[in-house]
């Protein structure tokens, strides 16, 4: 006698085929199981991107459930824009498209967020000795002063980076992986609002996915050790999960993803599509999915 499939089980199975076939055309991100497809760029955007603007980038649930995602100018805030640390904005829109909720924000470093020495040196970032904070991502209302530094992401240069012999190995292996590979899958550690780079301590990880070299999906680990547990009631808040969803989209939205390997704390290994549904939607059986 054949098994009968739970009619939940099927509706879910229907709407994952179905989600992940318009996976094709648009990156997405799923979140607690909740899809978000990035919108295309409107025809006014498009002008801005071309003259050089920060152009909003829309995530949509539906018409009542979307974020948006858009950074400062050197006209809204001039002083960040003069350091080089301008801040990238989240919100969420529900029902009322006039009141959205104030997530956070992403920022890079600022001046004296690695010490003085960091900040004098001209080559920073490519070869500078030891780990030093690259992004850092702040939850609350900027505007009410009630934001507060919740995660950040780290960069460790070895020593002569160039002629390491370990990063040439490293990079070595990853072509290797690459060469053949249709799904590839990258994860990135995120760290906690430590800015001493030695004392940060690991409570997620975040990853995204390709599709011959096509981004196709994003996802994210919850946090280790309720890690802010004073913003999490029963299960992880939605809202934290989806801040640090907004780094890899932030690499989206400024078509700069961090190359693999041991600088950019990017682990890149070959994937699967059953790998890709269970990293998106962890949890669930994905046995007697064909995988590719």
């Amino acid at each position: 006698m054949a098994s009968v499939v739970p009619k939940q089980e099927e509706m879910v199975t229907v709407e994952v085929q179905k989600g992940f076939a318009q996976c094709a055309l648009v990156p997405s991100v799923v979140v607690h199981g909740k899809q978000y497809f990035s919108m295309p760029m409107t025809i006014g955007d498009k002008i801005k991107f071309c003259c050089g603007c920060p152009t909003p980038v829309r995530w949509v649930h539906s018409k009542h459930d979307y974020f948006l995602m858009q950074s400062d100018t050197c006209l809204s805030n001039p002083k960040d824009y003069l350091f080089c640390c301008l801040k990238l904005h989240v919100k969420h829109y529900e029902e009322d498209p006039k009141k959205p909720h104030y997530m956070g924000y992403i920022q890079t470093y600022k001046c004296c967020d690695n010490g003085v020495l960091f900040e004098l040196c001209p080559f920073k970032g490519y070869c500078w000795c030891g780990p030093f904070v690259m992004w850092k991502v702040y939850m609350g209302d900027y505007h009410k002063g009630e934001d507060k530094l919740m995660y950040t992401t780290h960069k460790r240069i070895p020593i002569c980076p160039i002629c390491n012999p370990f990063l040439c190995m490293e990079q070595c292996q990853f072509c290797m992986s690459r060469c053949g590979a249709k799904w590839l899958m990258y994860e990135q550690f995120v760290y906690n609002n430590e800015l001493d780079a030695n004392k940060a301590q690991k409570v997620a990880n975040i990853k995204w996915v390709t599709y011959t070299e096509d981004i196709t999906t994003f996802a994210v680990d919850e946090t280790k050790d309720d890690y802010a547990r004073e913003y999490v009631q029963g299960k992880e808040n939605f809202y934290h999960a989806f801040m640090r969803l907004a780094l890899p989209m932030m690499y989206h939205y400024k078509m700069a993803f961090p190359m693999p390997g041991m600088i950019n704390d990017v682990r890149m290994h070959r994937s699967s599509f059953n790998q890709m549904l269970e990293s998106v939607l962890p949890g669930l059986d994905w046995t007697g999915f064909a995988d590719l």
